[in-house]
């Protein structure tokens, strides 16, 4: 079994899909506030398109996500369970989630947003920004940002309805139509998702399944040449079971937004956002509604120099009612000032600093600056950005522990890519490093419970990939990445030191799609207990039979693979379930 895993994982480095290299002057990245093209970021990016959503074949986010570089998924059990991402080696709660520009990370959620019941219906693109931005979004993206971006208007897809069956039980039920114009437009999804599932935990036998009705409405329109505005709305109703148990989970979530443009050198944008998330679980009943605003401008100096100023603020309410009852509020508030500086042709500086205020603990400053730098003709490109972020302790930690200090780091990466034979090859290589101070942790050795500010610690490490689009219809990518994790505590928990990730995508014509993915992911070590190494393969199928319908397969754990990526809290520790071979299938139907 061993040999045949690293012979599958040769064949897909030879073979694989590419999610974003080219035309990297004309994508324009939107979570940098200040748009740039991929070719100028300072900072690694990756993007996941619409079109890797669908030929990939997942269900949600956080599968997509994983397959990244440099980004790791702990799950506690099947679909619906809790999702923990790690990115670049960092705390989940480090990492900042976005969708259509709302801050999804709650004062409940001590690990971050989950993002098991985030579905991929109605995504245009997903930008995963790495490094230390809190200059540009101020607590919680110390490690990077995840920006979810829907899709707005009119599109392809004018109606359409989908239907998904598969193991465990699954059904899925997808339908949706836009319309309209540049005046007014509007687009509407829903999604009905059911699935048996099987035990999370592989101390009990029993099944554990989800179902998640999800509702998604973008409107739109301008009101004169000059001012667009934007409806952004998501409403996501979860049930699962947990060993007997049952969790309930709401979430509704809305951005009113507008863009002015005053001339072709200056433009003013802005919103209004709201995130209310209810989660009912054994008993208790915890809330978090968070209002959010922003405003800021874009100034065109001149045509080498840009500068974005802004303010922003949010207001955090809280409540947990059960076994043990609190509530209170949080607010933070902030300005921020972005410069971006293009010498010349293939260039650009960029400088950042910001200023938050929390209501808990006054004021904090970051910054920011980073380059990059194309070659002329042999078109090498260098880039590298340093930052300082800092991460305000969660409401939950605060009541155990009321003295502790917000978590502080800076960091750095440097990169260089180089493309050949006209674009068709490129290479890519990061390093990095992040250092953190007064980071907090659970205190082990208490009898009560209560956190901690750790002194220090460090993660460091570099990302390595190859693209090559072999013909048209071939194409190809394999990444690498390492992690070292230092600390005093288990700071290295879950994270493995080795992961690689290739894929392979065919189109064999117009109507007929393939793709395949393979993932190793190195030991991982938890509470002192090493899980193994495991290779998870999966291979999707999309043939378009007519104009209108397309037949889907996908198969998950094709090598049918027994592994873990988190383990419980009993002693000894025993493993969380994750799905064997699966097979789903489908159609889609477009009117």
């Amino acid at each position: 079994m061993k040999l045949l895993k690293w012979i599958v994982t040769a064949i897909l480095i030879v073979f694989s899909h590419t999610y974003a290299t080219q035309t990297m002057e004309d994508l324009i990245v939107e979570t940098t506030r200040l748009k740039k093209p991929l070719n100028l970021m300072s900072s690694s990016v990756d993007i996941i398109s619409k079109k890797d959503l669908e030929r990939s074949g997942v269900a949600f986010v956080a599968e997509a996500l994983e397959r990244l570089p440099g980004i790791h998924a702990a799950r506690t059990g099947g679909q619906g369970q809790v999702v923990s991402i790690y990115m670049r080696g960092a705390k989940p709660q480090h990492t900042l989630i976005l969708v259509d520009g709302v801050r999804m990370n709650g004062q409940l959620d001590l690990n971050g947003y989950d993002l098991a019941n985030l579905d991929v219906t109605n995504i245009k693109r997903i930008e995963v920004l790495k490094g230390p931005q809190s200059t540009l979004y101020g607590s919680d993206a110390m490690a990077g940002v995840i920006n979810i971006i829907t899709q707005e208007g009119p599109h392809d897809e004018k109606v359409y309805i989908d239907f998904q069956y598969g193991a465990f039980n699954t059904e899925k039920y997808r339908a949706g139509f836009s319309a309209g114009g540049e005046k007014l437009y509007y687009s509407i999804n829903g999604t009905y998702f059911h699935q048996d599932g099987f035990s999370s935990t592989k101390a009990a036998p029993d099944k554990d399944g989800l179902l998640n009705k999800t509702f998604s409405a973008n409107v739109g329109g301008s009101l004169n040449n000059n001012l667009k505005w934007t409806y952004n709305a998501r409403k996501i109703d979860a049930t699962g079971e947990y060993d007997n148990g049952l969790y309930i989970k709401e979430q509704t979530i809305q951005r009113l937004g507008f863009n002015q443009s005053v001339n072709d050198k200056i433009s003013a944008a802005g919103g209004i956002s709201y995130l209310d998330l209810k989660r009912n679980q054994y008993d208790t009943d915890y809330c978090s509604d968070t209002l959010s605003f922003d405003l800021n401008a874009d100034l065109e100096i001149h045509d080498k120099l840009q500068l974005f100023v802004g303010i922003e603020g949010h207001e955090d309410k809280y409540s947990q009612t059960g076994y043990e009852s609190y509530e209170g509020d949080l607010d933070n508030h902030a300005t921020l000032a972005i410069c971006s500086f293009n010498p010349f042709e293939g260039s650009a500086l960029s400088l950042s600093a910001r200023k938050d205020n929390h209501s808990r603990f006054g004021n904090a400053s970051t910054y920011q600056g980073g380059f990059s730098f194309t070659t002329p003709i042999i078109e090498t490109r260098v880039h590298g950005s340093y930052g300082t972020g800092f991460k305000a302790p969660a409401s939950f930690n605060l009541s155990l522990t009321p003295s502790l200090e917000p978590e502080e780091s800076k960091g750095w990466e440097i990169g260089i890519e180089q493309p050949l034979a006209d674009r068709q090859i490129i290479f890519r290589g990061t390093v990095f490093k992040k250092d953190y101070e007064n980071f907090i942790e659970y205190n082990w050795n208490s009898g009560d419970a209560y956190y901690e500010n750790l002194t220090k610690a460090t993660s460091d490490g570099f990302e390595l990939s190859s693209s090559w689009e072999v013909t048209k219809e071939l194409t190809w990518l394999s990444t690498y990445s390492y992690l070292n994790n230092k600390s005093d505590d288990g700071f290295s928990s879950r994270r493995p030191m080795h992961k690689v990730d290739n894929s392979l995508n065919y189109k064999y014509n117009k109507n007929l799609n393939l793709n395949a993915h393979a993932s190793y992911v190195g030991d991982r070590v938890e509470r002192n207990v090493v899980m193994d190494e495991y290779l998870l393969v999966n291979f999707s199928v999309n043939a378009k039979t007519s104009e209108n319908i397309t037949l889907y397969w996908h198969i998950e754990n094709l090598l049918d693979e027994s592994y873990e990526t988190a383990l419980d809290f009993s002693w000894p520790p025993i493993g969380y379930n994750i799905a064997g071979r699966s097979f789903y299938g489908g159609v889609k139907i477009n009117f």
